[in-house]
């Protein structure tokens, strides 16, 4: 059985992503595929939400998919650090050799990987899906400027999705979103 690994912050969770690992999925590349969340991506700023708001919504948009899961092993201390190489390596010892692993990455990131820790290394190491990034595509960055502008975004992110954020009010504005939390 193969597994594709999808790493990211998914800040937040959106159609884009899910398309692509139903592709993946229809085209038959892996078995199944597991979103693995960053627990804080070492090249972006913090984030705004709560790790319990991404985690929540990676769950509700894959909850209905069979072969879709997500593992939060950047969130429980089993891998030496939150660097892909040793997530990566965490994932595989802890499968038995029971499963082979595809890590599903856009062809922006896979050209700096040999520039990450052990990226090299990574290369050689696992077997990779690249796929192309249209710079015009959905991206997480878009769908949190467009809710801070106040403007539509239901078509980019799955209902279940679009309903959390409304009702959490998330990404309106940082001060905002920790005010409603904190009530």
């Amino acid at each position: 059985m193969t597994c594709g690994l999808i790493f990211g912050s998914f800040n937040p969770i959106h159609n884009a992503h899910l398309q692509l690992v139903i592709d993946v999925l229809k085209d038959n590349v892996v078995d199944r595929v597991s979103f693995i969340p960053a627990r804080q991506n070492p090249f972006k700023p913090p984030y705004e939400i709560s790790d319990i708001d991404r985690i929540n919504m990676i769950r509700i948009a894959t909850n209905h998919y069979k072969s879709i899961s997500y593992d939060l092993i950047e969130f429980t201390n089993k891998a030496p650090s939150c660097k892909t190489y040793d997530v990566y390596h965490t994932i595989k010892d802890l499968s038995n050799g029971l499963e082979d692993f595809v890590i599903i990455c856009g062809k922006d990131m896979y050209e700096e990987i040999p520039t990450w820790d052990h990226g090299v290394e990574l290369l050689k190491e696992v077997e990779f899906y690249v796929f192309d990034r249209d710079p015009s595509d959905i991206s997480s960055s878009l769908i949190r400027d467009k809710i801070r502008a106040g403007q539509d975004f239901q078509d980019f992110v799955p209902e279940a999705v679009y309903k959390y954020i409304k009702e959490h009010n998330l990404y309106v504005n940082p001060t905002e979103t920790e005010r409603i939390k904190a009530e």
